[in-house]
């Protein structure tokens, strides 16, 4: 994955230490997310797999995409779904 961000010349050694996915979260069960995310950014894709299985389990819902326009929409449709939720 490095590499492709690499050509695309969106991260140069200036602000590379800016984008630390390593931040502190809010929920202890989402600690598995954060090793998740770390391992699809380190190509470890075994790992991830394994891990997505683990994190499934506690309904946290994954997604990968080059598409923001598309994350954006499914995170628009899944606030709009709790809204509702909440509301009835």
């Amino acid at each position: 994955m490095e590499d492709y961000f690499k050509s695309t010349k969106c991260i140069n050694d200036n602000n590379k230490n800016k984008l630390d996915l390593k931040v502190s979260l809010r929920s202890h069960r989402a600690g598995k997310v954060s090793d998740w995310v770390n391992e699809v950014m380190a190509s470890n894709i075994s790992k991830a797999k394994n891990l997505s299985n683990e994190i499934k389990k506690q309904n946290f819902e994954l997604l990968i995409t080059r598409d923001l326009n598309k994350a954006k929409g499914i995170v628009l449709i899944n606030m709009m779904e709790l809204w509702r939720r909440d509301t009835d």
